[in-house]
């Protein structure tokens, strides 16, 4: 056999088992684009998981503080409207001495975009000031409880709840002077969307056989 046939063959066999340099070149084109793809849109799905994910826990937390709200209104003694247009609750008569002390009172505040549930907590609750429904009405018991938090390290100033981003917040008591229904609503943005939010509920422990409207005062010979 020639030497000549032998290296036409070799020349064959190299050609069948390579792959030429246009063919490489499409593929790497092919495949860089795919991974390109793939790369894209596992991005996008872990950024979809992520939001939806934020989502679900601002639903869930949205969820959680509309129940805790509708059971501090629903459970509440009484409730009063402040000249703000925010509400004070009456929780309860802790020590049973038939008066409203500080730090039996929970005030429904709006404060820079955010609905905030506050109370004081006082070291020792015996010392907790007796507060009139005039001071609650006038809007004079929350200043006096939050100056005298600020100057004794004994009272704190807490706040038990928080909702950001809220908007348009209205509270209403109906059938005064009875007040046994109260309405709250609420915008809240959630990712950028503004949900309604409204709470509906009637005093189930409500303290009306307590107070003397006319007087303006908790029944009894010890009132203040």
């Amino acid at each position: 056999m020639s030497s000549e046939v032998l290296i036409e063959r070799s020349k064959s066999g190299l050609q069948k088992k390579g792959f030429t340099l246009v063919e490489l070149l499409v593929a790497l084109t092919v495949s860089s684009i795919v991974l390109g793809a793939v790369g894209t849109l596992a991005f996008a799905m872990g950024t979809a998981n992520k939001s939806l994910e934020q989502t679900s826990r601002a639903q869930v937390y949205s969820r959680f503080s509309t129940l805790s709200l509708r059971d501090t209104l629903r459970y509440a003694r009484q409730a009063f409207v402040t000249p703000d247009g925010n509400i004070a609750l009456w929780k309860a008569d802790d020590n049973s001495d038939g008066l409203i002390n500080g730090s039996e009172l929970i005030f429904f505040r709006v404060v820079a975009q955010e609905l905030q549930l506050r109370e004081f907590a006082f070291t020792d609750p015996e010392v907790a000031p007796v507060i009139t429904i005039a001071q609650i009405e006038n809007g004079t018991a929350y200043s006096e409880l939050v100056q005298l938090a600020s100057n004794n390290e004994n009272v704190d100033n807490r706040q038990t709840l928080k909702l950001p981003d809220c908007s348009e917040v209205t509270f209403t008591i109906q059938d005064p002077p009875a007040n046994k229904y109260l309405n709250l609503t609420y915008k809240l943005t959630e990712n950028g969307v503004a949900t309604k939010y409204q709470v509906n509920t009637r005093l189930r422990c409500s303290a009306d056989n307590l107070i003397d409207y006319i007087a303006g005062q908790i029944v009894g010979d010890d009132d203040y």
